[in-house]
């Protein structure tokens, strides 16, 4: 089965990253949330792509009616800005803003000990990368595979702040080359965190029922697991209060690989009944928005 990858985005304004850094070693990062709320009803004015695909999720998903999946639509994109503003805000130095818990750590530390790799999977939900900033692994070596066609400015910042916390970046390429990389630190015994619910030239994937309609999901990073005899960990990071986050870490495990898949994707579910505002797939995910939403 072909999956094409609708989703094309890409982060860009190298002027507007270095602007915000400048901001906020002067402002505090509280400034920045205020300024938020001027900016939001822009996106939803003039993003409408991205606008109609939450209000979708909203309504068709979480059957909402229309003028709270309006407003969850908004708190939606407020929550966005926020977490990217606590990215910029890291470059900038502002570390000890904010407080992390974490569940199933001992998870981790296990692995460590045993000099064991692993492969931690992600989704468009939360914060998984400032996980990368404000988590650290010790002496474990963890590398992040990225959409290869970022801004490179924004890639050169992720990668500096990154580099202190033992972690380094896997662009994803057109040649395929990111896989040998990613199969060569894994058999070291090191890590490697990917998105689960996206697919990056990858043509396998599993079709399973995601908040009650099928949806495509990519299966190259548990049969990657499989190949080489390690574990696939969820790896959660939602935005809890107005400083601090949670991480969710748990083991994906099961018989056969798409068991392990529809694992994985009842944990996205289970988090996005704690967290339903935290839903950041802003393209039309299910591939059915030509229904009626309002």
């Amino acid at each position: 089965m072909n999956y094409t990858r609708d989703w094309q985005g890409k982060t860009q304004g190298n002027f507007g990253i270095k602007l915000l850094l400048w901001f906020f070693k002067i402002f505090p990062l509280s400034v920045g949330y205020f300024i938020l709320w001027f900016v939001i009803p822009f996106y939803l004015l003039f993003a409408r792509k991205g606008y109609n695909s939450i209000y979708f999720y909203f309504r068709q998903k979480l059957n909402l009616p229309p003028l709270k999946a309006f407003f969850k639509t908004f708190r939606n994109h407020y929550l966005f800005g926020q977490i990217m503003l606590d990215r910029i805000a890291l470059f900038a130095g502002k570390k000890n803003v904010f407080q992390v818990t974490v569940e199933g750590n001992e998870i981790l530390t296990e692995l460590i000990a045993e000099k064991k790799g692993a492969i931690i999977l992600s989704s468009h939900i939360g914060n998984f990368e400032i996980a990368g900033y404000l988590f650290s692994m010790g002496e474990a070596k963890m590398h992040g595979l990225v959409f290869g066609e970022e801004s490179k400015n924004w890639l050169k910042y992720r990668d500096e702040i990154l580099s202190r916390n033992n972690i380094s970046l896997i662009p994803v390429s057109h040649d395929l080359s990111h896989l040998f990389t990613i199969m060569n630190v894994i058999k070291k015994g090191e890590f490697v965190g990917m998105p689960g619910d996206r697919s990056f030239h990858e043509t396998r994937v599993h079709t399973c029922n995601f908040l009650g309609k099928d949806a495509n999901f990519p299966t190259g990073a548990f049969t990657m697991a499989e190949k080489l005899n390690v574990p696939v960990l969820s790896f959660f990071v939602m935005k809890s209060g107005k400083f601090s986050y949670n991480i969710y870490i748990k083991k994906i495990e099961a018989d056969s690989i798409p068991q392990k898949v529809e694992n994985f994707v009842s944990e996205i579910e289970n988090q996005l009944k704690i967290y339903p505002e935290q839903w950041f797939n802003f393209y039309d995910f299910w591939n059915d928005m030509n229904k009626k939403t309002a």
